[in-house]
């Protein structure tokens, strides 16, 4: 399976970043599948409002987050910093994550408490929910200009390494969303992994003279640790030069081992496959783990299974805490949200 996965990715990098003239040639091919995606995200706005397809009342202001790029961009993140933005705004968020990320609902509600987090679901029956269980704005997950809801802001969210990719709009390419699409948004959220600041920001400098759209940077990755059972806090610097365990059943993995290298820890992997509980067999084996290394570390989606059965004899693991830590264009972000959200005269 890692062999055929590695492959698969290969291909992917040929077909959408390489200037090869046999990649080229692909990607031609692809144009007309492109127009036809491109002319359908286009018809199903259009539908939406008329007498078969009646737009959706909200009962409460809409925040809605779009994807634009394929691949991790941090979707899930983005929507736990605008929840509990809203929240430190004096207003209940209800989160509504499409039924792709339907596997983040638990880990965005134990990022934001007090959150009404759901996944999937008919989107006015979801809303109604949501709106009837105390929740005062909606924040929405889906493509960029695939909502079928008015948004009273629009986010469109997307990483910083498709930079080099073709922009050819296609539902398997790395962009899922058209230019007219990009352009209908209030803010553009690029996030990088892996990518460098510079090349972020050259990115966001460009997107913003093509479309006239503010654009906001953030790094997304590991900002803290904390104990699984404790709870106490410790920085990002905690693994300096000790011998670290990463062990983790989700993929959030590659992120937390990359962080660990790069504070010059001795690291040691070990990752089991996804799935809805830890076995008493890889218990015992994480509770061994901490005995022999310095520091054992899992990823937030670990720590909700783990923690009411974490050994008391055993030192506790800490929990590698992801985020989004802004660069530039937060105050954008923030300024979008409040007038979508705020009565004008509250307004900052």
């Amino acid at each position: 399976m890692p062999r055929r996965s590695s492959r698969s990715l290969r291909v992917a990098r040929w077909l959408w970043t390489s200037h090869r003239m046999d990649a080229r040639m692909a990607r031609a091919a692809l144009v007309p599948a492109a127009g036809l995606w491109r002319l359908w995200q286009g018809a199903s706005g259009l539908v939406h409002g008329t007498a078969a397809h009646p737009a959706i009342d909200p009962p409460v202001p809409v925040v809605g987050l779009g994807r634009v790029t394929a691949g991790r961009s941090g979707l899930g993140l983005v929507a736990s910093w605008v929840a509990a933005h809203l929240a430190e705004l004096g207003r209940r968020p209800g989160v509504l994550l499409a039924a792709a990320q339907a596997a983040d609902e638990e880990l965005v509600a134990a990022r934001v408490p007090g959150a009404l987090v759901t996944a999937g679901g008919a989107l006015d029956a979801t809303l109604a929910r949501l709106a009837g269980s105390g929740a005062q704005v909606a924040v929405l997950t889906g493509t960029m200009g695939g909502f079928r809801v008015p948004l009273d802001a629009t986010l469109g969210v997307l990483g910083a390494e498709t930079a080099i990719a073709s922009r050819l709009p296609f539902p398997a390419g790395p962009w899922v969303a058209s230019r007219r699409a990009l352009a209908r948004a209030d803010v553009l959220v690029l996030t990088r992994r892996r990518a460098d600041a510079a090349t972020a920001r050259h990115f966001a400098d460009a997107l913003h003279a093509e479309l006239g759209v503010p654009v906001a940077c953030a790094r997304l990755g590991v900002l803290r640790f904390r104990g699984l059972v404790s709870g106490h806090g410790h920085p990002p610097e905690a693994l300096a030069g000790r011998r670290v365990v990463v062990a983790s059943r989700g993929p959030e993995l590659p992120a937390v081992v990359a962080h660990a290298k790069a504070t010059g820890a001795a690291v040691q992997v070990h990752q089991w496959r996804d799935g809805p509980a830890f076995r008493d067999a890889d218990l015992a084996w994480l509770a061994h783990a901490s005995r022999r290394a310095d520091l054992v570390v899992v990823t937030e989606r670990d720590a909700l299974r783990l923690a009411d059965r974490w050994p008391a004899a055993a030192r506790e693991p800490l929990v590698a805490e992801q985020g989004l830590a802004w660069e530039a264009g937060e105050a954008d972000v923030q300024r979008a949200i409040a007038v979508a959200v705020l009565p004008p005269d509250a307004l900052p």
